[in-house]
């Protein structure tokens, strides 16, 4: 499973496209995998959806959208994957929509919470 994942991040993250059947198979099984036991399955799921997710706009809002369906996973560590891709798939999809004003998430969302902490 988890070569499976890591295979589909490779051949997305070189431009491959999947019909809408495989994308839908694909989808399903990185979401089973996400909240899995597995480790070496969940992580290679994150990287599959989050190199999906930077390969376009459109792909980019499908990934925000089937994140946003997840509600509060019970599984911290799971909470933390599925924030970790959002972060990646949001900050590209803010260089699509703001090309010349280039910010990355870490600067908008997680900078100022930590400057204040310290």
């Amino acid at each position: 499973q988890a070569c499976g994942f890591l295979l589909v991040a490779r051949l997305v993250g070189k431009g491959g496209e999947m019909n809408e059947r495989a994308e839908e198979e694909f989808f399903d099984q990185a979401f089973t995998a996400l909240f899995s036991s597995a480790y070496f399955s969940r992580k290679s799921a994150t990287l599959a959806l989050t190199k999906y997710g930077q390969q376009s706009k459109a792909h980019a809002e499908k990934v925000l959208q089937l994140l946003a369906k997840e509600e509060n996973p019970k599984d911290e560590n799971v909470k933390l994957l599925l924030e970790n891709i959002k972060l990646e798939v949001e900050d590209l999809l803010y260089s699509f929509l703001f090309p010349q004003k280039r910010l990355t998430v870490f600067a908008v969302k997680i900078a100022p919470s930590w400057i204040n902490k310290t």
